[in-house]
């Protein structure tokens, strides 16, 4: 390993220190589980990252995973910041991407697993893993997870985990227990404040933080705090957020939000965003048992717009193309939507509070669905799968909007005036159909 220095924040040494006397394991403690939840860039992924590279490159022949639950978020975060952080080059090993799978120079092997993508993490056994934002992974899985770990390359196998305050089983067992039972259960647990970690952030990001989110927002990503204050899931939209009907101007970029159903409503919504940001939603549609004429029709009464859409429709039917390749046949414009309900849900939640996202006046079906969007209740018995979860009713257009949003927050859109300066001498479109310009 590369001798450079790394240097730790105050809950990062804590954590080490309780793993680690110099580069082995102690074993003076009965600690097995080691949990680093908290605020966001507390310095939490980081830490338990580094823990399993030293595992690895001090325990000749272990076998380790780092989890998570979906393989997208798995895929764009955990392999490329692990790489990016600990390159092969400085850290006696190669990556195999067609495995997603990193084998060290001493025989220890480290792989990259999700639970949508990959069956064999049930049936594999394992000296250590690491569950990367576990407060999204439900209960069973998880367990199945403590089931597999009875690897022997190591002085015990060790469940590692981190993420963010959640409402969620993890939540019992970190939160709503007593120090003295976590300590026989072999759990330790840290939680971080974004502060904790700020030598190593830019000097504007917790103001920018305070700026832009609700206080609800900032009480789990500033300050690590476990307190779920409503079972709504946009805190932040307020009444002001319906407006009248405005005029779209032609150098706004328009898109659609869609979402399918199956049984309940397909919805779509349709979007424009400004040159300075904001984004107003100037119309919607919804039908039950939607044909694909139905679909194409209504996503085009505007034009051929960009169509942000869920990839799930790309599944083939046994005896014909994908709903997605049917629709791309009638002329949509389709795009994947980026699926990531936690950050999209922020990001939504996001544009209320900064007054950057505007329902119409007319729009009653997409401003109803928010305004009753929720979060699952959890059952305080303990019985149940508990995982903060939105209520999967009544909310198409919520997801569609969330897809919609997600797209737009990559466009930049350009001024009315370079917008005209761009398109100064050119036919309309009008032109060209009526004149043959």
């Amino acid at each position: 390993m590369n001798k450079k220095v790394i240097k730790l924040n105050d809950k990062q040494k804590k954590m080490f220190r309780m793993i680690f006397k110099g580069n082995e394991m102690r074993t003076d403690h009965g600690y097995n589980h080691f949990a680093f939840f908290g605020a966001f860039r507390c310095g939490k992924s980081y830490l338990m990252m580094f823990v399993v590279l030293l595992l690895c490159l001090n325990y000749a022949g272990s076998n380790g995973s780092i989890i998570r639950m979906t393989y997208g978020e798995l895929q764009d975060s955990c392999i490329v910041q692990f790489l990016e952080a600990f390159p092969p080059e400085e850290n006696s090993y190669i990556y195999k991407s067609a495995n997603r799978e990193i084998v060290f120079q001493n025989g220890s092997r480290l792989t990259f697993r999700a639970f949508d993508r990959d069956s064999k993490i049930k049936s594999n056994n394992y000296d250590f893993t690491l569950l990367v934002q576990a407060e999204e992974i439900p209960e069973p899985l998880y367990l199945q997870v403590l089931g597999r770990l009875s690897g022997r390359a190591v002085p015990r196998p060790l469940m590692l985990t981190e993420g963010n305050p959640s409402d969620c089983h993890l939540k019992d067992l970190y939160i709503d227990s007593t120090e003295e039972f976590r300590e026989k259960q072999g759990v330790f647990f840290i939680s971080g404040e974004t502060k904790d970690n700020q030598d190593n952030l830019p000097d504007n990001y917790i103001a920018n933080l305070k700026q832009n989110y609700p206080d609800d927002y900032l009480d789990r990503y500033l300050y690590g705090g476990w307190s779920k204050t409503s079972d709504r899931v946009y805190t932040a939209m307020m009444d002001h957020h319906k407006c009248r009907e405005i005029m779209i101007q032609p150098h706004w970029y328009r898109c659609v939000g869609f979402d399918h159903g199956i049984v309940n409503d397909s919805a779509a919504v349709f979007c424009a965003k400004d040159e300075h940001g904001n984004v107003y939603v100037f119309d919607e549609w919804k039908k039950k048992g939607a044909t694909l004429e139905d679909i194409t029709v209504a996503c085009r009464k505007y034009g051929n717009l960009d169509v942000v859409a869920d990839f799930s429709m790309k599944t083939g039917r046994v005896d014909a193309d994908s709903m997605w390749e049917d629709l791309l046949k009638l002329g949509l414009n389709l795009i994947e939507c980026t699926k990531d309900k936690t950050a999209n849900i922020l990001l939504v939640n996001k544009a209320f509070h900064l007054n950057q996202l505007k329902i119409m006046e007319h729009c009653d079906y997409t401003w109803g669905q928010h305004k009753r969007y929720q979060y699952k209740r959890a059952n305080m018995t303990g019985t149940e799968n508990r995982k903060e979860q939105v209520r999967k009713f009544d909310d198409h257009s919520c997801d569609a909007l969330q897809y919609a949003m997600r797209y737009l927050s990559e466009i930049k859109v350009q001024s009315s005036q370079a917008f005209e300066s761009h398109n100064v001498g050119r036919p309309t479109l009008k032109e060209i159909v009526e004149k043959g310009v």
